[in-house]
C-alpha cells in the first residue's frame, strides 16, 4: 500500500522484483505524478497487479478495508505467504533468504498480537471501535475542529450506552498492521470478509485491531511467531519518534541487516538516501553470492 512518493515506491518494487514474487499494489487515489507503465517497468521478473485505486484516509476505515481488498485480490492464487508492506518499507534480507525463511517457518503467522495499546490507554483503545467515528474520513492526521467533534461524539455515544461490540464474544487484541501471514490464515480471513468489513465501518485506526483480533480468536492463534517484544512478531523494525516511525539512519540500516528482522521502515530518498543506497548495495551483493 502506497500513498505517494513514487521515486521511493520504484525502489521498493525493484528490490522485490523476483520471479517467485507476485506484487499487488494499491496507490492512493490522491497520488499524482506517475504512469502505471513506469511502475510496471520496475519489475522484469515479478508480476505486478494494480488494485483499483481508491482514496485512502489515514486512521479511517478505508485504510483497513483496503488491506482486506488486497488480500481478496491475491488469495485466489493460493500463495504460500502474503506480506503487507507500505511504500516506505524496504526488505533487510535478499529474496533467497526471505523465501528460505518462510519455507522453514511454514504455517507460522508473523503478526503483532498484544495487549499493549489497551494497557497503555484503555479508554482510547476501545474508543477506536466501540463507537462510531463518523468524521474520521474527513480528518486524517489533522488535529482540527472536526477531530474534536468526532471524538466528542464518541464520548457522548459512550455515555449514552452505545457499544458496537457489546454482544461480541471476541477477545480484542492489537498490533501493527504490517504482517506476513500464511495461505491458510489468509483463506480463513476471506471466510470472514463480510463480518470484518462490517466491523471496520466508522472505526478509528482499526487496522491495528482487526487482524490481531481475528487471529487471536481463531485456531491459528497457536501459530503466532514466538518472537520476543511487542514489535518483533511481525519481524518489522522501526524506531518511534514523536509518535511516528522515524527515517532509518545509515547506522541503523547497518545494524538492521545483521538483526533477525526482515523488513524496516521508513525510507525516503529525500531524507535518508545513504541508508537506501547501503541497503540496495547490500541486497544486490547478496543476490550475487
Amino acid at each position: 500500500m502506497a500513498s505517494g512518493n513514487i521515486p521511493q515506491l520504484k525502489i521498493l518494487l525493484s528490490v522485490l522484483d523476483d520471479p517467485r514474487n507476485d506484487l499487488y499494489l494499491h496507490l492512493d487515489l490522491k497520488a499524482t505524478g506517475f504512469v502505471e507503465k513506469e511502475l510496471a517497468a520496475c519489475c522484469s521478473f515479478a508480476t505486478l497487479y494494480f488494485q483499483p485505486r481508491e482514496k485512502i484516509t489515514w486512521g479511517a476505515s478505508s485504510q483497513a478495508m483496503m488491506e482486506m481488498k488486497l488480500l481478496k485480490a491475491a488469495t485466489p492464487r493460493q500463495y504460500s505467504y502474503y506480506h503487507l508492506l507500505s511504500g516506505l518499507d524496504l526488505p533487510l534480507k535478499d529474496q533467497d533468504y526471505l523465501h528460505a525463511f518462510f519455507a522453514k517457518n511454514a504455517g507460522q503467522e508473523f503478526v503483532e498480537c498484544s495487549d499493549y495499546q489497551r494497557d497503555h490507554d484503555k479508554t482510547r483503545y476501545y474508543l477506536r471501535f466501540q463507537q462510531y467515528h463518523l468524521l474520521q474520513q474527513f480528518i486524517g492526521k489533522k488535529k482540527n475542529l472536526l477531530k474534536y467533534l468526532d471524538f466528542g461524539s464518541c464520548f457522548l455515544q459512550k455515555t449514552l450506552g452505545i457499544n458496537r461490540t457489546k454482544k461480541s464474544k471476541m477477545t480484542f487484541k492489537s498490533g501493527a498492521n504490517w504482517f506476513s501471514i500464511s495461505n491458510d490464515f489468509a483463506q480463513y480471513l476471506m471466510t470472514q470478509f463480510e463480518p470484518i468489513m462490517h466491523f471496520l465501518k466508522f472505526t478509528y485506526c482499526a487496522d491495528e485491531v482487526f487482524l490481531a483480533t481475528w487471529l487471536y480468536n481463531s485456531k491459528f492463534s497457536k501459530n503466532i511467531y514466538p518472537a520476543q517484544g511487542i514489535y518483533q512478531a511481525n519481524l518489522r523494525i522501526y524506531r518511534w519518534e514523536n509518535h511516528n516511525p522515524s527515517y532509518v539512519t545509515l547506522k541503523e540500516a547497518q545494524d538492521y541487516v545483521a538483526s533477525p528482522f526482515l523488513f524496516a521502515r521508513k525510507f525516503d530518498l529525500s531524507k535518508n538516501e545513504d541508508a537506501i543506497t547501503y541497503l540496495r548495495t547490500h541486497l544486490s551483493t547478496r543476490n550475487k553470492l
